[in-house]
């Protein structure tokens, strides 16, 4: 469903008004407000039919007033919700183990298909890998094709560990290479062994990326460039060159597992700015609806968002009012966004929670 968004970016010292109205916000002052449009207070908002919210703009625009959200009635709100910033950031795993169905002499393959926001712009769909190795033919004597042995194993995971690294330390990859570059896969994940059975797992993790380069280009995408995930197959047999998306999982050499998916910083300056400029043309009059590539543009857009500030989330989604006036308008999803410097402006998240009741914790 698609919600009319009105996002407000709040300074670190919210000062709170308590006499004038909407008109009297100051640059960047965020305010709770009654239907007749003079400031709510902690002892009297909980009586009030319906609240609005409104912020100064940080620059006087001509026929244009203070930002404001619609009518919020505590009988439509739909979803209260805030999500605490966090500067953790762990990385995405993926694990192949119970290589007990590996024959000898045999030809296996494993297959990594990337995805991220850089990886998407020069590649369709991700970008995929195979590596292709063949189980050593163990000179059993009268069965040739008996399981490999817990050492034969170990040698094979380390043999695949030398691909996907571009390494030679184990022999099977002459072609290892030294400086490495986003073409390939080493520069985004480093293959391991691990587990608790003789190093009988190979660990796939995704590498710590470079966030994107500083630029004003306010159109770019600053936020999760450096996202990195991920998707493991273990398969017998060459490489298939018919599907790259999809191979036999009915004939698997070993069990793939993702063990812990990625997760990044939430709230940052670089996630609140994103939003920010995702938001925008629904926080403006007509004169400005879109962010140009060119920043001489945008005169009506000024930033509020501080760099190096990181910023709570408070989310908040309600049902407009349908007017009984008899038309035949249906009710309109809308949602406000609120973004707080954490462990700022106590007094405001007070104000709001006096009405709204206690945000869900999505954190």
């Amino acid at each position: 469903m698609v919600y009319t968004t009105t996002l407000f970016v709040l300074p670190a010292t919210n000062t709170l008004p308590t006499t004038g109205s909407t008109a009297s916000l100051t640059a960047n002052q965020f305010g709770v407000f009654k239907p007749d449009y003079t400031p709510a207070l902690t002892s009297t908002i909980g009586s009030q039919p319906y609240i609005l919210l409104a912020q100064g703009r940080p620059i006087t625009l001509p026929g244009v007033g203070t930002k404001k959200s619609d009518k919020i009635y505590l009988s439509n709100v739909r979803t209260w919700y805030t999500v605490t910033a966090s500067s953790t950031a762990n990385p995405h795993i993926v694990t192949f183990s119970n290589f007990d169905n590996t024959v000898c002499g045999q030809d296996v393959t494993v297959s990594l298909r990337l995805k991220s926001f850089y990886i998407d712009t020069g590649y369709f769909n991700g970008k995929t890998q195979s590596y292709t190795l063949t189980t050593p033919c163990c000179n059993c004597g009268d069965d040739p094709c008996s399981e490999l042995t817990d050492t034969q194993i170990q040698s094979l995971i380390a043999d695949f560990i030398d691909k996907i690294n571009d390494t030679n330390i184990n022999g099977n990859n002459p072609n290892a290479i030294t400086t490495k570059n986003a073409n390939d896969v080493s520069y985004w994940v480093t293959a391991s062994a691990g587990g608790t059975s003789g190093a009988r797992t190979l660990i796939v993790t995704g590498n710590s990326l470079a966030p994107e380069p500083t630029s004003a280009d306010p159109t770019v995408f600053p936020f999760q460039y450096d996202r990195l995930y991920f998707w493991g197959y273990a398969y017998k047999g060459p490489a298939t060159s018919q599907d790259f998306n999809v191979w036999d999982s009915c004939d698997p050499f070993a069990t793939v597992t993702t063990t812990q998916i990625a997760t990044y910083p939430t709230g940052s300056s670089l996630e609140a700015a994103q939003l920010e400029k995702n938001y925008w043309s629904n926080n403006t009059a007509q004169i400005a609806k879109r962010i140009w590539k060119n920043v001489n543009f945008n005169q009506a857009f000024t930033p509020q968002v501080v760099s190096g500030t990181w910023y709570d989330m408070y989310y908040l989604e309600f049902t407009r009012p349908v007017s009984t006036s008899g038309n035949n308008a249906l009710p309109q999803d809308e949602a406000v966004m609120i973004l707080n410097p954490t462990g700022q402006n106590a007094s405001t998240i007070a104000l709001l929670t006096a009405y709204l009741g206690t945000p869900i914790n999505e954190s």
